[in-house]
């Protein structure tokens, strides 16, 4: 999946990330920050910046987990 990162007054694009796998769920975003998960078990924390996004952290959820 592409993340993509939009200026909100022109709409142009700031930043541009690519995850691991497609997305099919909703991102959240908690305390500041943007929780997202990818279909092939990998779970993503973002912070945004004035220039985009800073990736926090990437964990691969363990076989037999479910996410949802």
């Amino acid at each position: 999946g592409k993340l993509f990162t939009l200026n909100p007054d022109d709409g142009k694009v700031l930043d541009r990330k690519t995850l691991g796998t497609m997305v099919r769920a909703s991102p959240l975003f908690v305390d500041g920050k943007l929780f997202m998960n990818d279909v092939s078990r990998g779970a993503y924390i973002f912070k945004p910046t004035e220039k985009g996004l800073d990736q926090l952290a990437r964990v691969r959820i363990p076989s037999g987990e479910e996410c949802h």
